[in-house]
């Protein structure tokens, strides 16, 4: 499954030049300008990197702080010892003998002599350089995403490029952050949402709990669930001929529904562990973050929504987004309201209930959604003008 995904990703990308050449861009944007990079002592950006190397020191997958779940850690730590610490010790065998410990009998002396003294430094680039490599991934997302939800390469295209330039996109990409893997899962989730609607089969409904699984385990969201739930409303009205209401509740706890469902707390309960095992540290730091998140606030905050505008979007994007949503909702009802059910529930959370948006980083999970409307527009208006240009 995972080899016949990657041959495909793989001959998509080389047969559209379109899309090759968006992709380079957005490698280039993310990986130049990562080293010697911004300020290395980012309060958050601990959670990654100095929570990987936690794990590696212990052998096990507890972060050591429960602020955020364990899935970004988890992945570092995958790529530092199977890439990045392989690299380090050939490099340093090779460039820089005289540094190596002389006396290490085995890996894992190497690694706490060689590696965990110098996290500040190699370990902290390491982990933007894997954000940036998800950062690229989230461009990958956008088309695809777009191109499967709307039947328009053009659209995906279009939307592509927009996450690829976008400022608060490639701001993010440079650091070792949450946000980048939280709009990368959520776009997983998405597209397996997609999927699902084309083909409400077994596996697909396992994909789609897995993505949701994996998308909670990086922020604690769960604002991608009301979406779920419509998707699996829509395949259980339309194959329910009768509309019998007990029917209807019959097919809609279906095994494969069930399974999906069933499949969520088991990820995130393999992924986190240690958040139950510290349940007391777990809660402690999660009450301090309802309050100084002012949850219950209830206030209208408009300055989030003016970043969005001036910097975080843009102004002309900005207006092609309130378009593109107007055009979508017309020609692509249903899924352009699956979208909006995650824009509006984060905006409402963050702009209103909370005092999220001060944290205007937060907006980069839900940006790649508002740019797919933008693309909408872009495109529909491209075409009319074709017409009447007669290009």
């Amino acid at each position: 499954m995972i080899k016949k995904t990657i041959n495909f990703l793989g001959k998509s990308i080389l047969k559209n030049k379109v899309l090759t050449l968006i992709l380079v861009l957005a490698v280039l944007l993310r990986f130049i300008g990562i080293y010697p990079g911004y300020h290395p002592y980012h309060s958050d950006e601990g959670m990654s990197y100095s929570s990987a190397m936690e794990m590696i020191r212990n052998l096990n997958v507890d972060p050591g702080r429960y602020d955020y779940p364990s899935l970004v850690p988890i992945i570092h730590a995958i790529s530092y010892v199977f890439l990045f610490i392989p690299v380090f010790l050939v490099k340093s065998f090779i460039f820089s003998p005289d540094d190596l410990p002389t006396k290490g009998r085995n890996i894992i002396e190497i690694w706490q002599q060689v590696v965990i003294q110098n996290q500040q430094t190699d370990v902290l680039f390491w982990g933007r350089y894997i954000t940036a490599a998800f950062g690229v991934g989230v461009v990958l997302l956008t088309f695809l995403v777009a191109k499967n939800f709307f039947g328009s390469k053009r659209i995906g295209l279009v939307a592509a490029f927009l996450v690829a330039v976008n400022f608060r996109q490639v701001l993010n990409s440079h650091l070792g952050l949450p946000d980048i893997y939280n709009v990368f899962f959520l776009l997983l989730s998405f597209l397996a949402l997609g999927l699902l609607l084309k083909n409400p089969n077994r596996r697909n409904y396992l994909f789609a709990g897995v993505a949701l699984a994996l998308y909670i385990s990086v922020k604690y969201q769960v604002f991608i669930f009301p979406a779920f739930l419509l998707v699996h409303s829509s395949i259980v009205w339309g194959k329910t001929k009768d509309r019998n209401p007990i029917q209807l509740i019959k097919n809609f706890f279906n095994l494969d529904f069930i399974l999906s469902l069933v499949v969520v707390p088991i990820i995130g309960l393999l992924i986190n562990p240690y958040h139950f095992i510290h349940w007391d540290e777990f809660q402690a730091i999660n009450s301090y973050n309802v309050y100084k998140y002012g949850v219950g606030i209830k206030m209208l905050n408009f300055y989030p929504i003016s970043y969005i505008y001036h910097i975080g979007i843009g102004q002309l994007i900005s207006l092609t987004v309130l378009l593109g949503i107007i055009a979508g909702l017309r020609k692509y009802t249903f899924k352009s309201f699956l979208f909006l059910t995650y824009v509006l529930i984060f905006f409402f959370l963050l702009v209103y209930y909370t005092r999220g948006g001060y944290y205007t980083r937060n907006f980069v999970t839900v940006t790649p959604l508002l740019l797919v409307f933008s693309a909408i527009f872009l495109v529909s208006f491209w075409g009319r003008l074709a017409k009447v240009l007669k290009i």
